[in-house]
């Protein structure tokens, strides 16, 4: 994952450069999004998940787990969302919605 992020920045900022004035305010809203995907998947998956791990060989399954389960699913729905209106924005750009 961390080794594509430079390649998904490159891709990112070459697409900003060629959109059209008319889809600007689109292609700067799919721009300001990525940022908060790579923050919530960088941080908040591999933070919880190595602190999950070693919660679980230790077999402490206690309220903490549970509330670091809850924070990982609430961090995939937030991903999630952001990614459907990334390609929501996509398609409007195209001209396929």
């Amino acid at each position: 994952m961390l080794a594509t992020l430079p390649l998904v920045m490159i891709t990112g900022k070459t697409g900003a450069n060629i959109v059209e004035p008319a889809q600007q305010a689109l292609a700067d809203a799919k721009l300001a999004r990525m940022p908060m995907i790579g923050v919530v998947g960088v941080v908040v998956f591999l933070l919880v998940t190595f602190w999950l791990s070693s919660k679980a060989r230790a077999g402490a399954f206690d309220s903490l787990y549970a509330t670091l389960q809850i924070v990982e699913a609430v961090a995939g729905l937030a991903i999630i969302v952001l990614f459907a209106l990334n390609i929501r924005g996509g398609l409007q750009m195209a001209g396929r919605l």
